[in-house]
């Protein structure tokens, strides 16, 4: 008996998980950052949801609701596509095999820009297909271009794009995305979008003119919900039609869909995490830093974190309780390990149990001292960071300000250079976040890797390498350029972020149940790009 031929030289996917370890240690304060989880629980909506139905009409002794047509209308509020181009499905993962299953034949070939989200090559290559690396020239950037040239000609029979990128945070603007379907219109597309509640922008209203784009979303991330495994997809009406051939209408299961239900019904719940999220990710990459470590925050919940000795970092950083994700076997990523970024009070507790790691290799002659002990005060650096704009999240426009009222009332292919520690140097390695007041993810100005000299940037990094004399004239150059070099500089489009404070009188920590239902669903991201939750 033998499987498919496709299957003879495939390898399972087999992910390291840190469950185990948790569950051996119950009593123990557990940080999982290591699957990009969301680190609060759901809504508490989803557990009055399901307490309710099983408390009430229970039926798990029937199949769930076919199709999930009830979420799906839902859904069709949240995303502005008709609920008939819309098909969920058993987390998004099934999303991307059921595309794979529907168009590709053997011998097919996919274009992969990479590194990526590797499960989705095991679905491909499943069916026979032949996959296409595609390499930038930054991996910190989308290189559209060169991407466009690439699939000019439909050659491929199919390109998957993860915007924003797992795990370097590059994203595929909807310009950048139409360009693409409009040079190769044979050409199937896929849009993974698992992290687009924390981005805030998307290509899915592109379905509605484009029949070879797909955009598959999750509720495994921001919503909290991956034990239960609920995603969707968007697309055509053709594209659609196609895939309900092969479609399992009764492959999710009914908790599921009563959770997501209650996840769209609350929204402002989840756009206080997003708000979480954005306050730890200035937090982090400013502490990592001056802790002498290079950090690439991305506009998801991740950010990528490279260090000398990446395995036994992650080691001694599960001993302390703390679970993160050795990518440094990912191609292009030496020494890279993925950090999911939590809220801002448990990346407090996070990081002093990353001190604690860091005392323990410090010993080693192949890590860098932190910026502490380059004779530049911590209070120097926190002005310097908040001139440069590490600070920018305390700023605010009128549009945050709108939104805080609203959830106030509902709450009421180069390697770029490094030194002999193994840290990037280079100018576009510092992902100092800042606010781009007025400016859209897709109107950000380009400017060329080399239109700016290394100097004009308060590189923390290098302070953290310097005598204490040189540090000082860095960081005095840093303050001297201030925000107007800032203003300027494109580090990666993903990294620029419209920044948010909590509403008032939104909780600490997990918030009380929410009374209003109403809520207006086009979209999660409470931002001036998507300005459908304002008032």
């Amino acid at each position: 008996m033998r499987p498919i031929s496709s299957l003879a030289h495939l390898s399972p996917y087999r992910p390291v998980s840190s469950l185990d370890r948790i569950w051996d240690r119950p009593s123990e304060q557990h940080f999982k950052l290591d699957w990009n989880e969301a680190s609060v629980p759901p809504s508490p909506r989803v557990y009055e949801a399901i307490v309710s139905f099983l408390s009430n009409s229970n039926h798990l002794n029937w199949y769930p609701e076919l199709g999930s047509r009830s979420l799906a209308e839902s859904l069709a509020d949240y995303t502005n596509v008709p609920a008939a181009q819309i098909l969920v499905t058993n987390g998004s993962d099934d999303a991307l095999e059921l595309v794979c299953k529907t168009f590709l034949d053997p011998g097919d070939a996919v274009l992969v820009p990479q590194p990526t989200y590797t499960h989705f090559l095991v679905y491909a290559r499943s069916r026979g297909a032949r996959i296409v690396d595609f390499f930038s020239r930054d991996i910190f950037s989308a290189d559209i271009e060169r991407l466009e040239a690439q699939v000019r000609g439909g050659q491929f029979k199919l390109v998957y794009l993860v915007s924003p990128n797992n795990p370097t945070g590059v994203v595929y603007t909807r310009d950048e995305v139409e360009r693409l379907l409009i040079a190769a219109p044979t050409t199937l597309f896929i849009v993974d979008e698992a992290y687009h509640e924390f981005y805030g922008e998307t290509v899915v209203e592109l379905v509605n003119q484009y029949d070879n784009l797909v955009v598959t979303r999750t509720f495994s991330k921001c919503f909290a919900i991956a034990g239960l495994r609920m995603g969707y997809l968007c697309t055509s009406d053709y594209a659609v039609g196609e895939l309900a051939k092969p479609f399992n209408p009764k492959s999710v299961n009914r908790l599921g869909q009563v959770a997501a239900q209650a996840c769209l019904d609350d929204l402002p719940y989840y756009g206080w995490y997003v708000s979480e999220v954005d306050k730890a990710r200035t937090f982090l990459t400013a502490e990592l830093r001056r802790r002498g470590l290079s950090c690439y925050p991305t506009p998801a919940n991740f950010m990528l974190v490279q260090v000398p000795e990446p395995t036994r970092f992650c080691a001694l950083l599960a001993e302390e309780g703390v679970y993160i994700r050795d990518r440094s076997d990912l191609p292009r990523l030496p020494n890279f390990v993925r950090v999911t970024i939590p809220t801002l009070e448990q990346s407090e507790e996070v990081l002093r149990r990353v001190d604690l790691v860091l005392a323990q290799m410090r010993s080693s002659s192949t890590w860098p001292a932190p910026v502490g002990l380059s004779g530049l005060s911590a209070c120097g650096l926190r002005a310097c960071a908040a001139r440069t704009g590490l600070n920018a999240r305390r700023r605010q426009g009128p549009a945050q300000q709108q939104v805080q009222r609203h959830q106030h009332a509902d709450h009421a292919a180069e390697d770029r250079p490094v030194d002999h520690h193994g840290l990037d140097l280079s100018a576009q390695a510092q992902q100092h976040p800042r606010e781009h007041v007025g400016v859209a993810a897709n109107q950000r100005p380009q400017v060329a890797a080399d239109a700016l000299h290394p100097e004009h940037l308060l590189d923390l990094d290098r302070v953290a390498l310097k005598p204490d004399a040189e540090a000082a004239r860095v960081a005095a150059a840093g303050a001297a350029v201030d925000l107007v070099v800032h203003d300027r500089l494109t580090e990666h489009p993903q990294a620029a972020r419209h920044q948010r404070q909590r509403a008032p009188g939104a909780p600490a920590a997990t918030p009380a149940p929410m009374t209003n239902a109403t809520s207006s669903r086009s979209s999660l991201r409470l931002s001036s790009h998507c300005p459908s939750l304002l008032p």
